[in-house]
C-alpha cells in the first residue's frame, strides 16, 4: 500500500488519515490508493462502479478506543 504511494508519479491532491492505519489518497492524475474499513471501502467501490464522481473520502481520527468511528464520502 504505502509502496504504491511512495512510487506514484503524480502528486497527491487529497490525503485523509484515520485510526488503525486507515487512509485514502487521491492523485492529480485521478488514480487513488486506500486502506479503508470494509463498509467504507464497499461504499466507495459501489459509488465509483455506479458512475459517481467521488470528490472526498473523509476519515475520523477515532476516539479513545482508537477505532475509526465514522467516515464520509462526498460525491456527485
Amino acid at each position: 500500500m504505502a509502496e504504491k504511494i511512495r512510487h506514484h508519479q503524480s502528486a497527491p491532491t487529497e490525503v485523509s488519515l484515520g485510526a488503525n492505519e486507515t487512509y485514502f489518497v487521491r492523485f492529480a492524475d485521478g488514480d487513488y490508493d486506500y486502506g479503508l474499513l470494509t463498509a467504507c471501502s464497499e461504499k466507495y467501490e459501489e459509488l465509483t462502479r455506479d458512475g459517481h464522481n467521488v470528490s472526498n473520502v473523509i476519515l475520523s481520527p477515532g476516539g479513545l478506543s482508537g477505532y475509526v468511528s465514522s467516515w464520509l464520502i462526498r460525491h456527485t
